[in-house]
């Protein structure tokens, strides 16, 4: 059997209680019609709307088309087992996302260790005694709504974070087209007085040689500010060539590392290496560790920034180093932290200190690594990635 209830008919209980879990979406499992209808009434009273099953099979089809925060679900039932239920929700769901409180009798508490194995959440005896159910389903969904908020603000701090990227990139850009856009307009004056004195048609197509080698410039630089704005708005997931994305990004900055004197080199990284990625947030990470290796190296005699890539087997390892003596002991384990920064806020400038934070939030999401290298004798950081198969 299975029913859904909201909670109109039960208006009972503690008003905390049903405003703390009001509109709560549980799932109760169990053969024992009794123990569900039991559960349901006493739920229903602290606001959970409720849906219940003896059937497991219907169990699987309701978790395959219906979202719950909270899984009651016996251990024990004929034709598929609570933990092969519980097998089922881990494929689609972690401990956080949706908790799941195994019951069960006393004489089956050798399952629990399996259950803690497979996932679960908890547990708890029959018969059941409520007050003790209660307060483990509070905890977890507790936790549960703690997770959300957290996830929320990182979330937040994440967009805060490419936001002011996207703002650094847009003063990037303007500084990178200037030059060609006045090297466009130098030429167009050129031609004009060129065509009207009758100059040779060799010295015209020179001209429009170096008009059209600006336009790429210019297309160029704009292409990549276009591809990180994009991935605000959900960019899908891609095969990405590393080579490209590391081209692009040095087209927004290559203007203003030349004007620091700065000299940027790239080894061992060939066209074919691809990753599966998000384009618009591998040029963040790239765009970050360029900018803070520019900030941070910008006023030493020696400026160069170098990248180097390994392949082993399915794993690409891309060493970014700099010229940099390195990141002090004391706060090699801070650097990683969201807003901790080091760099004093000059007038009008908000020192945010996302900017490493994000590029190991960015990797991780891809299943990869990013940390720093402390034994390198100057500052390097690792980033370590999955190639496509």
């Amino acid at each position: 059997m299975n029913r859904e209830n909201g909670d109109d008919s039960y208006s009972g209980g503690s008003s905390l209680g049903y405003q703390e879990f009001l509109g709560q979406r549980a799932l109760l499992v169990d053969d024992n019609e009794i123990n569900l209808k039991v559960l349901e009434i006493r739920l229903q009273k602290k606001g959970f709307k409720t849906t219940i099953t003896t059937n497991p099979k219907e169990a699987l089809e309701l978790l395959k088309s219906h979202t719950f925060d909270l899984v009651l679900l016996d251990l024990v039932m004929p034709e598929i087992t609570g933990l092969e239920i519980l097998d089922f929700v881990r494929k689609k769901h972690s401990a956080i996302e949706l908790p799941v409180i195994m019951t069960t009798a006393q004489l089956e508490s050798s399952n629990i260790v399996s259950a803690f194995d497979k996932g679960a959440n908890d547990y708890i005896t029959k018969p059941i005694d409520f007050k003790v159910t209660w307060a483990r389903i509070r905890t977890h969904l507790t936790i549960k709504r703690l997770n959300e908020d957290l996830e929320k603000k990182r979330q937040e701090s994440i967009e805060h974070a490419r936001m002011g990227t996207l703002v650094d990139m847009a003063g990037s850009v303007a500084h990178e087209i200037n030059n060609p856009l006045t090297i466009i307009l130098g030429w167009v004056q050129l031609l004009n007085n060129s065509v009207e004195k009758g100059s040779s048609k060799e010295k015209i197509l020179v001209g429009l040689d170096n008009i059209f080698q600006s336009v790429l410039r210019v297309e160029s630089v704009v292409r990549g500010l276009s591809a990180f704005a994009k991935e605000g708005g959900g960019e899908e997931v891609q095969d990405l060539s590393i080579q490209s994305v590391l081209q692009t990004t040095l087209s927004i900055c290559q203007t203003t590392l030349s004007d620091l004197g700065i000299s940027f080199i790239s080894q061992n990284l060939k066209s074919d290496v691809f990753i599966k990625g998000r384009e618009g947030m591998f040029i963040q990470v790239f765009f970050n560790l360029i900018k803070n290796s520019m900030e941070a190296i910008k006023n030493l005699e020696e400026r160069w920034i170098k990248i180097n890539f390994e392949i082993n087997d399915n794993q690409l390892t891309i060493y970014f180093t700099d010229s940099g003596e390195g990141i002090p002991k004391e706060i090699q384990s801070k650097i990683m932290i969201p807003f901790f920064t080091t760099h004093e806020m000059e007038k009008g400038e908000s020192a945010i200190g996302l900017g490493l934070s994000v590029c190991k939030g960015i990797v991780e999401e891809h299943g990869g690594v990013f940390r720093l290298n402390p034994e390198a004798e100057n500052t390097q950081f690792i980033i370590s990635l999955r190639l496509n198969s």
